[in-house]
């Protein structure tokens, strides 16, 4: 398997930054994701393994990017998990009925915790 890589689209830049640079530290591929139109296009260049995306204001935009998503052949393998910063059981119903069924609430996770269960997803 090649290098695990992993889209991070959090609307908090310094705590993407954390996330990203833990990711890093452990021998993932990280591309920090800011606007969503870089979303679609980083992935048609070369799709991560995990999308990691957060329930911030934007959240329907990024359900509606995953929608799209899996719908093409590249990005079938992707793995797609929400973060939550609370549990907000409306964004996680809604990413469980579009398929993502992974999430972690970032609020009680280290960064590295993070990154473990990351790992376990591609297990």
């Amino acid at each position: 398997m090649r290098t695990p890589s992993i889209f991070i689209a959090i609307e908090n830049s310094y705590l993407a930054g954390i996330f990203g640079r833990k990711f890093e530290r452990d021998g993932w591929e990280v591309t920090v994701i800011e606007k969503k139109r870089d979303i679609a296009q980083r992935a048609m260049e070369s799709p991560p393994h995990i999308m990691l995306f957060d329930d911030s204001p934007r959240f329907q935009d990024i359900v509606d990017l995953v929608e799209q998503f899996r719908s093409l052949p590249t990005m079938q393998s992707v793995e797609y998990v929400l973060a939550t910063h609370t549990l907000q059981h409306k964004h996680v119903q809604m990413a469980h009925d579009i398929g993502i069924h992974h999430h972690v609430h970032i609020g009680h996770f280290l960064p590295s915790e993070v990154v473990r269960n990351m790992r376990r997803i591609l297990s």
